[in-house]
């Protein structure tokens, strides 16, 4: 490993916290309690994968956590994540620095790569929104789990209100004519457990930001995926390819767990039967056996939608295309309903339908 990267791989284990500690604030209502840590602050997230702005290290609803720790440690020598079997026979997560997020943490990709990667020769420069502008330390292929040297990180302010959070990112880079001006505010409803989550980004360079993103929704309960968890759309689910029929099924509207994973299983589906319209930007995920659930509604069509399962979450990779031309503002937003075994009032498998 060449000396700059072993230094910056030094530098993020100093700064990477255990799961407990970080700069975090606190915002709830009468039934939703939501901590979020503050970017560009000792202990927060500091990876080049996802997003710096919204990262939901809890968030609870009448005492049910919803997006609690899927992984048990953070290890910078890790690629991505490794599942292993204790000697007890129980589970254990062992995750890199760049995919040790939680909750909505959300990912910018153009074409499943960072932005002028391509373009870029070892030692140039390259665009990761909601991060900065990084360098290419190399002829190799553009890696997500990758720990890449920021060379600009903008200039990151936060505000926290008694119901809601305002993330802004100002970055202005002339020698890649990239600029933007990036807001999220997350603002949870009165005293419903609902959040809503509105994003600005205002194109301020010289060249178009067109790029998909996605939020992963890290759904991690404390327990154990089995048969209890599924998916469930307004449209009909299909899937591009189940390698794994003895653990997961679509039927209907529904993707469907079948059984309890192993510490090692994991799956990685592709869905689709969505139209191209804000409208199916829908879907509810939940687990039967407590009740715990959540939906979600975009205002934009999606893009495309994945399920990542193991043991100790499920995941709905949600995207979304935006095009900001030099000048231009693109603004989407996604509304989170979260219900708890006291909402839990419709019969497990309904599913609206067209």
């Amino acid at each position: 490993m060449p000396y700059q990267m072993r230094l910056l791989a030094l530098t993020l284990l100093a700064t990477t916290p255990t799961l407990a500690s970080g700069s975090t604030r606190e915002i709830s209502n009468a039934s939703l309690r939501m901590r979020v840590e503050l970017p560009a602050t000792a202990g927060s997230y500091r990876g080049t994968r996802f997003d710096w702005s919204g990262m939901v290290r809890s968030l609870r609803v009448r005492g049910h956590e919803f997006y609690g720790p899927w992984f048990d440690s953070i290890d910078p020598a890790i690629h991505n994540n490794v599942q292993r079997t204790r000697p007890d026979g129980s589970g254990e997560v062992v995750t890199g620095i760049a995919s040790s997020g939680q909750g909505p943490a959300e990912e910018f990709l153009t074409d499943d790569k960072a932005l002028d990667f391509d373009a870029a020769a070892p030692g140039g420069l390259f665009l990761k929104i909601g991060v900065g502008v990084l360098r290419r330390p190399d002829a190799e292929p553009y890696d997500r789990y990758r720990a890449y040297e920021i060379v600009d990180g903008g200039r990151w302010t936060t505000r926290v209100g008694k119901d809601k959070v305002t993330f802004r990112q100002v970055l202005a880079n002339a020698a890649t004519g990239y600029g933007y001006v990036y807001t999220k505010t997350m603002q949870i409803v009165r005293d419903r457990p609902v959040l809503v989550i509105r994003h600005k980004l205002r194109n301020a360079g010289v060249k178009p930001l067109l790029t998909s993103v996605y939020d992963h929704n890290f759904f991690a309960t404390g327990r154990s995926t089995d048969a209890g968890f599924r998916l469930i759309a307004p449209w009909p689910v299909t899937a591009d390819a189940i390698s794994r029929p003895d653990l997961v099924r679509v039927s209907g509207h529904a993707f469907e767990i079948l059984g309890r994973y192993a510490p090692t299983d994991m799956t990685a589906i592709w869905l689709s039967g969505f139209d191209a319209t804000p409208r199916d930007y829908a879907f509810r995920v939940e687990d039967a056996q407590t009740g715990l659930g959540y939906s979600v509604q975009g205002d934009r069509p999606l893009e495309r939608l994945m399920t990542w399962t193991i043991w100790s979450n499920l995941s709905v990779e949600s995207f979304i295309r935006l095009n900001a031309e030099p000048g231009k503002v693109e603004r989407w937003s996604y509304t989170y309903s979260y219900v708890t075994p006291r909402h839990h009032k419709r019969r497990v498998g309904d599913a609206d339908s067209r």
